[in-house]
């Protein structure tokens, strides 16, 4: 019988984002069925470190050397990047997850594989990686995982990695929890309230809509709630007449009872190659309506939803699709069915042995 494999997997944080969820997600299914041993080693702390901590070894970063790390790049991670690779009886595979995570993964020298588990589009990736780290990077990794088409396709068509050292895997997606709560809010929203999430342009394409939103009204679920650019959404609500209407939350431990119960998700971030958000939404048959930017448009292609993705930018557009959504209820019915089905290949336990297959190696 073939040993389960050994994964040092090193995340960037643990926060209640895409990527950290997606591999909390990895790692709950490895330690549930046994298929991987695996020593989680954070870059960064976050909410979902005690959840890492009680499915199996969990090192984090300590401030002192977060903040050396800042001053002195990725090398003040080794020493403990090492002593977790030391954990294992054999040299691990080590897997980083995100961009982010992978100049300090490529810093354990005591390993089987280098796996970079990319996340991020180009706009993200130029900030995270430079242009000039790269060559070194991609000739240390010796596979790549593609967090979605639109992520394998700037590995291979403009990064000019080889096709065959990138495997494409869909993001990781819990099961619904039956029976949870829904929200009677028409317009639901949620990411990180950062500019490439884009919840300035969920209120322009609120503003557009034609006719106006209804008196049940919108929430984009997500934050920080208290910075500058939470500051420029809530003034574009009140220019926009909105400010009664649409619900700035913050962030939540989960998006559960925000989730219409006869709505839709409206996706307007400017980059997002797999948003988690819009598969979970997916998978509860909430409609969505998104632009040309990444995993959500593939998503509804594969569900034969392409008629509700507008051009990138294209605020009108997008207005218009989520319009039609609202006045029409059996069409939302229809659109929620197919996303399902689309979806349904992403839960964990459909997902997670592809995700491992590729994380190994294998074809």
């Amino acid at each position: 019988m073939r040993a389960a494999p050994q994964v040092l997997l090193v995340s960037h944080d643990a926060s209640r984002t895409g990527a950290p969820a997606v591999a909390t997600s990895f790692a709950r299914w490895a330690a549930r069925t046994g298929a991987a041993q695996i020593h989680v080693a954070l870059l960064g702390g976050g909410p979902l470190t005690s959840t890492l901590r009680a499915l199996g070894p969990t090192t984090v970063a300590s401030r002192a050397e977060v903040e050396l790390a800042r001053a002195a790049g990725p090398r003040a991670h080794a020493p403990r990047l090492r002593r977790a690779a030391r954990s294992f009886d054999r040299p691990p595979i080590v897997v980083a997850n995100t961009l982010a995570a992978w100049p300090a993964a490529a810093t354990v020298e005591r390993r089987d594989a280098l796996v970079c588990w990319v996340h991020e589009l180009d706009r993200l990736a130029d900030v995270l990686v430079a242009p000039d780290q790269r060559s070194a990077l991609i000739a240390a990794t010796d596979r790549f995982l593609a967090a979605g088409p639109a992520v394998a396709r700037m590995l291979v068509e403009r990064w000019g990695i080889a096709p065959a050292r990138v495997a494409t895997v869909p993001p990781l997606v819990e099961p619904p929890a039956p029976g949870a709560p829904r929200s009677e809010r028409r317009v639901l929203g949620a990411g990180a309230l950062v500019p490439r999430k884009g919840a300035d342009l969920f209120v322009s394409v609120l503003a557009s809509l034609d006719p106006p939103l209804t008196a049940e009204g919108a929430a984009w679920v997500g934050g920080p709630d208290d910075g500058a650019y939470a500051t420029q959404v809530r003034s574009d609500l009140r220019r926009a007449g909105l400010d009664g209407r649409v619900h700035l939350v913050g962030p939540v431990p989960t998006l559960e009872p925000w989730w219409p119960a006869d709505g839709v998700l409206l996706h307007p971030a400017r980059e997002d190659p797999a948003p988690l958000v819009v598969a979970e939404a997916a998978l509860r048959a909430v409609p969505v309506a998104t632009w040309t930017t990444g995993g959500a448009a593939d998503l509804l292609r594969d569900a034969g939803c392409a008629h509700l993705v507008a051009p990138a930018g294209d605020v009108v557009g997008l207005a218009e699709r989520l319009a039609r959504l609202l006045a029409d209820a059996d069409e939302r019915r229809a659109v929620g069915r197919a996303l399902a089905d689309a979806a349904a290949p992403q839960l964990v336990d459909r997902a997670a042995p592809r995700t491992l297959a590729a994380i190994r190696g294998d074809r």
